[in-house]
């Protein structure tokens, strides 16, 4: 949640009263966590949702993966 003030986090919970509030009750319960410079992350995001905590490196492996396959194709039609 790089990036996001209460305003977001309230907004994507559909919350329509005060953000402050709803950010404080998402803090007490510990559904949120607020590191040392003040970013708000989900508390265990990785435990529970490990597939979405890990789209970026995915995304990253699978561009990687078929930039060799083109690479490779490449070659072996340069060949004929």
């Amino acid at each position: 949640m790089s990036g996001w003030d209460e305003e977001d986090i309230a907004f994507s919970g559909e919350w329509n009263g005060d953000p402050i509030i709803f950010v404080d009750a998402m803090l007490k319960c510990n559904f949120l966590k607020q590191d040392m410079d003040g970013c708000y992350e989900i508390h265990d995001w990785c435990d529970h949702q490990g597939y979405a905590c890990k789209a970026k490196e995915r995304s990253e492996q699978a561009k990687k993966a078929a930039g060799v396959r083109w690479k490779t194709k490449h070659k072996q039609e340069n060949k004929c």
